[in-house]
């Protein structure tokens, strides 16, 4: 019993998959805010645009 959980607390197998997850994550969550960033800034110009007319 000792000896598979030693084994359990060695096996690195999973830990490229989390790693992966918490990249993908990041680089969703960076896009998320760029994207709401981006998009203020158009309507914003847009309005402003309009407002000319």
């Amino acid at each position: 019993m000792l000896n598979q959980i030693k084994k359990f607390m060695l096996d690195e197998s999973g830990l490229e998959t989390v790693e992966w997850a918490v990249v993908g994550g990041i680089i969703v969550a960076a896009t998320a805010v760029t994207f709401g960033l981006v998009g203020t800034e158009v309507v914003n110009t847009l309005n402003t645009l309009i407002g000319f007319i």
